[in-house]
């Protein structure tokens, strides 16, 4: 397999204004309070500072949290990218059927979580008042502890871009199964090897073709996620302070 290409999903992250600012605010009262404890082994790093230096440490940590799911995506694309001789190397046991749904189920699962770490993220940063337990991207929109429109119609669109991706996660976490079909034209014509049917040159080049297609697919979807998380986070930054 190619060398990773950089992480532009990441870096998309942080064009936003909410990270830089997060870490700027973050940075002294953490490097104050590990000090602390480095000193005093009875101090309990999360019990130390004031409320305002408590919810700027616990919002580092959710955002860090929003960040590694946005690092796991760009894996995905990564993986997705293999060639099927590179799976076959690496992965001699496992069919290329298994592979592709392996990181695909695992694409579906990181996405379905990035609404609720942003509500998680904006109750804390924006006070909301929420009980965190009963906090979900899909709580925002009808929460009458909102008063800020804009947030609620950036989750609802970010809801919406996501509506059929839940579908396909709730479908396999009720069922124990899922039609992920991006890469099904795909994988049809690396199936029929399975069963001694060899490919021709021309089926194995559309072959190729259509998994760089279905991989694009994936791209959008998740640089179209991005443009509203974007947004959310940097309406967020307004009340971080």
């Amino acid at each position: 397999m190619e060398t990773q290409e950089g992480n532009s999903f990441v870096d998309r992250l942080y064009s936003s204004t909410l990270p830089i600012k997060l870490v700027n605010l973050a940075k002294p009262i953490v490097t104050d309070h590990l000090h602390k404890c480095i000193e005093d082994k009875t101090l309990n790093y999360d019990e130390l500072g004031n409320d305002r230096e408590k919810k700027i440490k616990n919002a580092l940590v959710i955002f860090t949290n929003l960040q590694t799911v946005i690092e796991d995506l760009n894996k995905v694309i990564y993986f997705l990218g293999a060639t099927k001789e590179d799976v076959q190397k690496m992965y001699p046991s496992m069919s290329l059927e298994d592979y592709y749904n392996y990181h695909l189920e695992n694409y579906v699962i990181r996405v379905n979580s990035i609404p609720d770490v942003l509500a998680g993220l904006g109750n804390l940063i924006c006070g909301w008042g929420i009980n965190p337990r009963s906090c979900y991207g899909t709580s925002i929109p009808n929460s009458p502890q909102i008063a800020n429109q804009d947030i609620k119609d950036k989750m609802n669109s970010l809801l919406s871009q996501t509506q059929s991706i839940r579908s396909i996660r709730n479908k396999k976490v009720h069922s124990g199964s899922a039609e992920i079909d991006y890469f099904e034209q795909a994988t049809v014509w690396d199936s029929i090897e399975s069963i001694g049917i060899p490919l021709t040159p021309e089926l194995e080049q559309l072959s190729k073709e259509k998994k760089v297609e279905a991989t694009e697919v994936i791209k959008n979807e998740i640089n179209g996620v991005l443009d509203d998380v974007i947004a959310l986070l940097d309406i967020m930054s307004s009340s971080l302070n």
